[in-house]
């Protein structure tokens, strides 16, 4: 299978209307992990307002500041 790289927005994807974190959802990333894809968060948010999801999740990848702060792999990047 192709490596792909997989992008969730927070509010109302990863997070339900109430701001919590389905299992469901949780599952699903796990999986896609578990299929070797690589499984990233973009957001307008600043990185410490989503660390503690960054951390349930064990997502490394971000986008965040609307694309001006770039994490890959735990790695980042400002432009």
């Amino acid at each position: 299978m192709e490596q792909k790289v997989i992008f969730f927005d927070i509010d109302g994807t990863l997070l339900n209307h109430e701001k919590e974190l389905p299992a469901s959802t949780k599952e699903s990333v796990f999986k896609l992990k578990e299929m070797g894809h690589i499984v990233a968060i973009a957001t307008g948010r600043a990185p410490f307002m989503f660390a503690d999801l960054r951390k349930e999740l064990g997502i490394d990848t971000y986008v965040s500041f609307n694309g001006q702060y770039v994490v890959l792999n735990g790695e980042h990047s400002c432009n």
